[in-house]
C-alpha cells in the first residue's frame, strides 16, 4: 500500500509539474501577443484593473482554499462528514462572494474606480464563477489529472480567442472579457464534475460558524500577502503612469510565469500532509520525506529557470513583450532572488505551517512583509521607479521567511530539505557557455534563445542523470514502467 501511495504522490507531482510547464508557456505566448497589440498603456490598464479586483476576489474566497484543503483532507474518507463540511465551507464562500460583489457595485456607483470602472465591473464576474467552481474540492480529492487536462483545454481555447478577437489597441475591453471567460470555462467544467465527488448545499449558521475564525486568520494572511504582491503595481499606478505600470507588469509577468506554476506543485501534497498529520501527529519523518520530494521537484525547475532568466532577461522581454518593454529587463534581474524565494516560501510557510495549526505565525510574518513592502514602495518608487518596486518585493519575501524560519528549523531538517540545491545549480551552469556560444552564432534573439534552451536543457538533464538525481530517476522509471505495460 505504501508503494502505491508513493507512486500516486509522484504521479500527482509530475502531472502538476506538467501543468506548471504549460502554465509557463501559455502566459508567455498570450502576454507577448497582447503586449504587441495593446502596447504598454493597454497592458498597464489591464493589469491595474486586475490588481484592484484581486482584493475583492480575495475577500470572496475568505481563506477557504487553504482551510478547506487542510481540514477537508483529514475527513475525505468519511462521505457523510465530508458532505457536511463541504456544505458549510460552500455557504461561507457564498456569503463572502455576495458581500464582495455588493461592495464592488457600491464602489462603482460612487465612481471610486474612476476610468477603470467598466474593466473592474467586468472582472468582478470572476467572483461568481469562482464560487461555483469549488476548485478546493478537486485538490482535496487529488484530482490533478482532471485539473491539468481542464487547464490545458481552457488555455488553448483562450489563446485561439485572443488571436481571433484582439486585433488593435482599442480591443482592451475584449481582452478583459477573455480573462473572465477563462474563469467561466473552468468553473462550468468544475460545477458539473464536483457532483461526482460529493453533495453540498447551503448550510445553517450554527453549523458553519466554527470555521469562520480560522478562515478569517487565513484571509488576513492572504490580504497581507496580496498587499506585498500587488502593492508595487498599485503604488506605481498612483505615483507614476500607465506606461511604467505596463513595463513593470511585463517583467513581473515573466517572473510570475515561472514562480506561480512552480509554486502550484506544493498544492499537490497539502492533502497528503494534512492527512499524515491527522493520523500520525507525533511522526514528523513521513511529512519531512514528502516535503523533500516536493522541494526537489521545485528546485528542478527553479534553478535553471532562474539562472536562465538572469542571463537572458533581454531576450525574455523581447520574446514576451517587445522592444517597448526593454526597461523591464533590469527588473527581472532584480527579481531573480524572488524566483527562488517565492515558490519555496509559498510551500514552507503558507502550505506547510497551516496544517500544523500555525496560521497566526504565518499571519504575523505576512503582515510584517506587507508593511515593509508598502513603506519601501512609497519610499523608493519616487526615486527609483519600477526598480525600487522590484527591490521592495524581494525584501518582503526575505522578511516573511525570516519570521517563520525559527519554527521551520525547530521542526524540520531544513538543510536536508534543500540538500538537492547544489546538484541543480551545478547542472544549470552550462547555461552560461551555451548562451555565450549562441550569441556568437546568431544575431536573431529567437534563434539565440532556442539554441540556448535546447542545448542547455539537454546538458542539464545529462548532468543530473550522472548525479543519479531523484527527479530524473522518477521520470525515467515512470516512462519505463509505462513501456513495460
Amino acid at each position: 500500500m505504501e508503494v502505491d501511495d508513493d507512486m500516486t504522490l509522484k504521479g500527482n507531482v509530475i502531472i502538476n509539474m506538467m501543468r506548471s510547464i504549460f502554465g509557463i508557456l501559455f502566459p508567455l505566448v498570450t502576454f507577448k501577443y497582447a503586449s504587441i497589440v495593446l502596447g504598454p498603456a493597454g497592458i498597464g490598464i489591464a493589469n491595474y484593473s486586475q490588481s484592484v479586483i484581486s482584493y475583492f476576489q480575495l475577500f470572496a474566497t475568505f481563506g477557504i482554499t487553504t482551510y478547506a484543503i487542510s481540514e477537508g483532507s483529514k475527513i475525505r474518507d468519511n462521505q457523510n462528514r465530508f458532505n457536511d463540511f463541504a456544505s458549510e465551507v460552500f455557504t461561507i464562500s457564498f456569503f463572502a462572494s455576495v458581500l464582495s460583489l455588493a461592495t464592488i457595485l457600491i464602489f462603482s456607483l460612487f465612481g471610486l474606480f474612476g476610468e477603470y470602472n467598466n474593466y473592474i465591473l467586468i472582472l468582478g464576474l470572476t467572483i461568481f464563477f469562482t464560487l461555483i467552481g469549488v476548485e478546493w474540492l478537486f485538490s482535496i480529492f487529488e484530482q490533478f489529472l482532471y485539473i491539468t487536462v481542464r487547464s490545458l483545454v481552457i488555455q488553448v481555447l483562450s489563446l485561439l480567442l485572443l488571436f481571433i478577437f484582439v486585433k488593435d489597441k482599442e480591443d482592451i475591453t475584449i481582452y478583459i472579457w477573455l480573462i473572465v471567460l477563462a474563469t467561466v470555462g473552468s468553473s462550468v467544467f468544475n460545477y458539473f464534475k464536483s457532483r461526482q465527488l460529493c453533495k453540498f448545499s447551503l448550510a445553517p449558521y450554527y453549523k458553519w460558524k466554527k470555521h469562520v475564525t480560522p478562515m478569517a486568520i487565513i484571509l488576513g494572511t492572504s490580504v497581507a500577502s496580496l498587499i506585498y504582491v500587488n502593492s508595487d503595481v498599485v503604488v506605481l499606478g498612483i505615483l507614476k503612469d500607465d506606461v511604467t505600470v505596463g513595463v513593470f507588469s511585463a517583467a513581473i509577468k515573466v517572473v510570475k510565469a515561472v514562480c506561480v506554476p512552480i509554486a502550484s506543485i506544493g498544492f499537490v501534497v497539502v492533502p497528503r500532509i494534512a492527512e499524515s498529520i491527522a493520523k500520525h501527529s507525533d511522526d514528523i519523518i513521513e511529512v519531512e520525506n514528502i516535503c523533500k520530494k516536493v522541494i526537489d521537484f521545485m528546485l528542478f525547475l527553479i534553478i535553471p529557470f532562474g539562472l536562465g532568466l538572469y542571463i537572458m532577461s533581454d531576450e525574455a522581454i523581447l520574446l514576451l513583450s517587445g522592444k517597448e518593454f526593454l526597461d523591464g529587463s533590469l527588473v527581472i534581474k532584480l527579481l531573480i532572488i524572488d524566483i527562488f524565494l517565492s515558490p519555496i516560501n509559498g510551500f514552507l510557510v503558507s502550505q506547510l505551517l497551516v496544517p500544523f495549526g500555525k496560521e497566526k505565525l504565518v499571519f504575523y510574518a505576512t503582515i510584517g512583509g506587507a508593511v515593509i513592502n508598502l513603506v519601501l514602495d512609497f519610499t523608493v518608487i519616487p526615486f527609483f521607479s519600477l526598480y525600487g518596486a522590484a527591490v521592495a518585493t524581494v525584501v518582503s519575501e526575505i522578511i516573511v521567511l525570516s519570521v517563520c524560519l525559527p519554527f521551520l528549523l525547530k521542526k524540520f531538517r531544513v538543510r536536508f530539505l534543500l540538500s538537492g540545491f547544489w546538484q541543480y545549480l551545478i547542472a544549470s551552469l552550462p547555461i552560461i557557455p551555451c548562451y555565450l556560444l549562441a550569441t556568437l552564432l546568431f544575431d536573431n534573439y529567437l534563434l539565440c534563445t532556442l539554441f540556448t534552451v535546447v542545448l542547455s536543457g539537454i546538458s542539464y538533464l545529462f548532468v543530473l542523470w550522472l548525479f543519479k538525481n531523484y527527479v530524473v530517476k522518477t521520470f525515467f522509471n515512470m516512462v519505463l514502467r509505462k513501456r513495460n505495460k
